[in-house]
């Protein structure tokens, strides 16, 4: 043990072990990112039994499907930008509370109008949590595992909709679709309960608040051999923001960088679901049985979590990421040709739809940690909100197109086809954001970014 009179938080997160209170928060996240997942697909698994029991067609129930999207896109954008100053903390409290309270009362929707209500503010804290969350476990895991972490609670987004999708094919037909509301609110409320207790702010933030107190809890809880003194000074790797968190995702030469970060998430989104949204469809009038058609989807989802995990740990391990990465999406990108010629043999469609999924759909995923780590604590969540933000259109435009397509009769191989191009220009995307980074300049260290002790205190130790 040795004692220290200046204590940079970050470099201490990446010297000590990931203690209890890291997992239990990391966990949570995790959790939070299945529950958020699977309420942002929810609408998909209960319109057709709407449909029936309405007597509603399911294209007139199209507005309420777009009201949850829509109110994604404004949360991510306005709401998670609110975690650089409020705290990481309680914003993924009041995000998950909003669409579990809401996501709940949906469950007792008499109408279309009602429910387009409902689910446009439950899309608002939809649209702040995993914002937040990616904020959230970039700072509370330390550098050496931050890939692997956070592509997990990435991945965490993606596995609520594929467990909800099988949750939702029991409880539909046994009790009804109202129940599966019922089950997308109930789960975050009570996690909201559990996290209340057990879900801590991160030091990098208390730091730049000036906490001096709760930075030593928070160092206390993390690596409890550290020593303390009185005579302590708690260094930030970056400053505290002067001005706008949004102005500041383009100075120091960030411009360029944010500017490729956004195309790339929209061109993400794009292509995601563009493939999801529609990949039953183009498969069944490509001759597959239906059943193997939604089995296919499943695959193409499956390797999209099984590759986000693996690239992650990956990226951990390597300095040549962003070659990864945009290797990753070429494959993806070759995958979905193979794809597209074999729709008459089913064992390779699943292995080229499962390949597809992890180097398109797994490297989105990825993408979530490596990008927020380029940006400094001060702007990390205004900067994940404002490109998921962005990229949230694109999970409006790839819909829009898929099914504009097929409305035109195009065939399905001439679909995935199509479906190529959003993947290539990520892998682009990629290689000129490697590029981009290089441009950004140092910040002089702003007034704030140094948390001084009180002028008499006691030495405070943890041991």
């Amino acid at each position: 043990m040795s004692t220290t009179h200046t204590v940079d938080v970050q470099q201490l997160i990446d010297g000590a072990r990931v203690s209890v209170m890291q997992k239990k928060a990391l966990a949570l996240c995790l959790a939070f990112g299945i529950v958020d997942g699977f309420d942002s697909l929810i609408i998909g698994f209960v319109v057709p039994s709407i449909s029936r029991e309405w007597g509603r067609s399911v294209a007139s129930l199209t507005p309420v499907t777009l009201a949850a999207v829509i109110g994604t896109i404004f949360g991510a954008m306005l709401l998670a930008p609110l975690a650089d100053r409020v705290g990481r903390r309680p914003v993924i409290l009041a995000g998950a509370g909003v669409f579990g309270v809401f996501t709940l009362l949906a469950a007792a929707a008499p109408n279309v109008e009602i429910l387009v209500v409902l689910r446009f503010i439950a899309g608002l804290g939809l649209g702040a949590v995993p914002a937040t969350l990616i904020a959230y476990g970039t700072e509370m895991a330390p550098t050496r595992l931050r890939g692997t972490l956070v592509t997990v609670i990435g991945a965490g987004l993606a596995a609520g909709g594929f467990f909800g999708g099988f949750a939702a094919g029991f409880m539909i037909p046994a009790l009804g679709w109202r129940s599966v509301f019922v089950l997308g609110g109930v789960a975050p409320l009570v996690l909201l309960v559990i996290a209340l207790k057990m879900l801590p702010e991160t030091v990098q933030f208390l730091a730049a608040k000036g906490k001096r107190q709760q930075v030593l809890d928070g160092i206390a809880a993390i690596d409890s051999e550290a020593v303390v003194g009185s005579e302590a000074s708690f260094v930030l790797p970056e400053g505290v923001a002067e001005k706008s968190q949004f102005r500041s995702l383009f100075d120091h030469g960030r411009g360029r960088m944010t500017i490729v970060l956004w195309v790339l998430y929209l061109c993400q989104f794009i292509g995601s679901f563009f493939i999801f949204s529609w990949l039953p469809s183009v498969l069944i009038n490509a001759g597959v049985d239906e059943t193997a058609a939604l089995l296919a989807t499943s695959a193409c989802t499956l390797g999209g979590m099984i590759g986000g995990v693996i690239l992650g740990m990956t990226v951990d391990r390597v300095a040549t990421k962003f070659r990864i990465l945009a290797s990753s999406y070429i494959v993806g990108a070759v995958a979905i040709v193979v794809s597209a010629y074999s729709t008459s043999v089913v064992p390779a469609l699943f292995v080229a739809l499962f390949v597809a999924g992890f180097g398109v759909i797994g490297t989105g995923v990825c993408m979530n940690p490596v990008a927020a780590s380029l940006y400094p604590a001060r702007i990390r969540s205004t900067a994940i909100g404002w490109f998921t933000g962005v990229g949230r259109v694109g999970s409006v435009l790839g819909p829009a197109l898929g099914g504009m397509f097929l409305a035109l009769s195009f065939s399905s191989k001439s679909i995935f086809l199509l479906a190529v191009a959003p993947a290539v220009v990520c892998a682009v995307c990629v290689v000129a954001l490697s590029i981009a980074t290089r441009t950004v300049r140092q910040e002089p260290e702003p007034r704030g970014a140094l948390v001084e002790p009180p002028a008499r205190t006691s030495p405070v130790t943890h041991s």
